[in-house]
């Protein structure tokens, strides 16, 4: 999955993202069954560990104690497809909202 925020427009003009915010990829699996969407992000303390087990090395940097990737794609490609079931965190899930009709009317808040 890969989510990127790009060309922003409000009334027309385009606009900047919010100060300090920098362009960033997360990388995650997504399951879909019926209604049920759930996901699953690449936890950066799978890979620290696989670094420092001696594991399958990726360059990356460590900013603000989080890990920055900044290993080619083909490099994280191969660790992911490896590791495939130790390196994402437990899925989270979202439920569709089922559409509002007259015999299941919408709950207001």
């Amino acid at each position: 999955m890969d989510l990127v925020f790009k060309d922003q427009t409000l009334d027309g003009a385009e606009i900047d993202g919010p100060l300090g915010v920098v362009p960033a990829h997360v990388i995650g699996k997504v399951k879909i069954s019926g209604d049920d969407l759930a996901y699953a992000t690449l936890e950066d303390d799978a890979i620290r560990a696989q670094i420092i087990s001696g594991g399958t090395p990726l360059d990356y940097q460590m900013a603000d104690g989080s890990m920055l990737v900044t290993a080619q794609t083909e490099a994280l490609r191969g660790l992911v497809s490896a590791l495939a079931e130790d390196v994402f965190s437990d899925f989270e899930h979202l439920k569709r909202k089922k559409a509002c009709s007259i015999s299941e009317p919408c709950l207001q808040n």
